[in-house]
């Protein structure tokens, strides 16, 4: 009976075994599957994270040149700010000569308005000379007419004279 028990016993484990060996395979199956599984949805997150990766490098690539854009305007602007301070300064220095230029100005306008009055003084002199010139100018007339006259009546008289004597 012994025998007949170990040889149940043995059958018994070797079913066992086999069951065990089927439930072994079919475990196996299933991480196989389950790692088959896991393997694609690693490749596809692979694939996924790669398609991320390329998306994220394009944004980033976009980023960089509009930054690069955004500083080569800040240098233009720099550029326009540093002529335009300097063009502010120069016009600071012309608008601190401006009072300077405005006496100027009024000194020669002043000096103008003398230089009008003088004109015009000037001109009633020439016109009151043209008359003492126009007025010297008939008595110089009236004079050469009298000594004439002057000259005449002496002759005759002398002649007269003359006549008389004779």
């Amino acid at each position: 009976m012994e025998t007949h028990h170990n040889n149940y016993f043995t059958l018994q484990k070797k079913g066992e075994e086999i069951e065990n060996f089927s439930d072994i395979e079919h475990q196996h199956e299933e991480m196989v599957k389950e790692i088959s599984e896991r393997f694609n949805n690693n490749l596809e997150n692979l694939h996924i994270e790669s398609m991320v990766q390329d998306i994220y490098l394009k944004q980033q690539n976009e980023y960089f040149d509009r930054i690069k854009q955004l500083f080569e305007t800040y240098i233009k602007a720099e550029e326009k700010m540093t002529r335009l301070r300097i063009e502010n300064t120069n016009l600071k220095v012309k608008l601190d000569d401006y009072p300077k230029f405005q006496d100027n100005y009024l000194k020669l306008h002043d000096e103008n308005n003398v230089l009008k009055g003088n004109l015009t003084e000037i001109s009633k002199k020439y016109k009151k000379s043209e008359e003492n010139v126009e007025n010297l100018n008939l008595f110089v007339f009236i004079l050469l007419l009298g000594f004439f006259f002057l000259v005449i009546f002496e002759y005759e008289s002398d002649l007269s004279y003359i006549d008389m004597m004779m």
